[in-house]
Order: structure tokens, then sequence, then C-alpha cells
């Protein structure tokens, strides 16, 4: 994560920059599919007003949130910015 908008659905699920996702309901690194199945998920998710959990890897420890995509008065429906996570071998 490396954005967190004020009063979004991502801060109020407590999100912070520099989280890692390691998994998005039932996404993970093995299927996100270069992110487009998160792309797919979330508007479902606000469309039928379901809460996703949310595994984060912040400094050295596992969190599990909760985070309820859904319209705010920012852009998007989540209030944050996924980017994909490389690493260098």
């Amino acid at each position: 994560i490396d954005f967190v908008a004020p009063n979004s659905p991502a801060s109020q699920a407590c999100m912070e920059e520099g989280d890692l996702v390691l998994r998005f309901g039932d996404i993970d690194y093995r299927n996100h599919n270069n992110l487009t199945a998160l792309g797919a998920l979330v508007p479902r998710l606000a469309e039928s007003n379901e809460s996703v959990e949310v595994q984060v890897f912040r400094q050295s420890s596992k969190l599990f949130l909760k985070l309820s995509p859904r319209p705010w008065h920012g852009r998007g429906l989540l209030g944050c910015h996924i980017v994909k996570y490389e690493v260098d071998e």
C-alpha cells in the first residue's frame, strides 16, 4: 500500500501506508492476475455491501483487517492505492 486517504474505507479498516497485502479475501500472490482480480472483486463487494478480510504484513507482524469497500467522498471504493510488490532476485 503506498497511499491511504483519510476517512476512507481503507483508513477505517486501519490500513496504513507501507502495509504489504498478503491476502485480500481469497486473492493472494498466486491468483491476483496482476491485481485485476482485485479490480473485479471490489465493485462486487461494494454492490452487495459486503466486507472482506485483508491480511497484511506490517512491522514484522501479520494483521487481519476487515475492509468494507463502498462509495465515499474520495476516489474509488477503497481509498487506498495498492501496488504490485516486486521482489528483486
